[in-house]
């Protein structure tokens, strides 16, 4: 095995530990973001049929609430975690030959 190859493994390695720590970035701040987000959009779908006087199904409305707000957990999850693990992908990004 030559010189070169040694650095190229050597560089993935570090490449795929920077991956997995984006991926556990990305899932705790998902998880995080879960239950922050369904409570605030639960709270936005109640306000506004609170004041819509709306004399529908309360039950159907909040699971609707609670879907949108698992969407949006999902993306601002996924959006602050790849912020949080992008310093990481860059400096292995920079330590290649």
């Amino acid at each position: 095995m030559s010189q070169i190859e040694v650095k190229r493994e050597a560089h993935l390695v570090e490449i795929q530990a920077a991956e997995h720590k984006l991926m556990r970035s990305v899932g705790k701040a998902v998880a995080i973001a879960i239950p922050i987000c369904v409570v605030i959009w639960i709270g936005i779908v109640l306000l506004a049929l609170e004041l819509a006087d709306w004399g529908g199904s309360w039950v159907s409305t909040i699971c609707i609430g609670a879907v949108v707000g698992v969407f949006a957990a999902m993306f601002f999850g996924m959006w602050a975690g790849a912020l949080i693990a992008a310093h990481d992908l860059d400096a292995a990004d920079s330590h290649r030959d």
